[in-house]
């Protein structure tokens, strides 16, 4: 059953996953060099895109409780 323990367990891959990609937009955007390629302008969209991802999960883990994955067969499968 998915807990509010398990929920905190993965919290720090959220967290360096904000941190990593926050990190590598700073370094891309503060360099004039590293904007005129338009190959780093793919990895900046993907730094971002990796950012909100990493923000809106760990939204999301953070409101999990037992009482979201329920009971019945929906249950059983989502907790395999």
């Amino acid at each position: 059953m998915l807990t509010a323990a398990h929920a905190y367990k993965n919290i720090h891959s959220h967290v360096s996953g904000i941190l990593g990609n926050a990190f590598s937009l700073v370094v891309y955007l503060s360099s004039k060099t590293l904007k005129s390629k338009l190959t780093n302008w793919y990895l900046i969209n993907q730094s971002v895109l990796d950012l909100l991802v990493s923000v809106f999960l760990m939204c999301t883990t953070l409101t999990v409780s037992e009482s979201y994955v329920g009971t019945g067969i929906a249950a059983e499968l989502h907790c395999r």
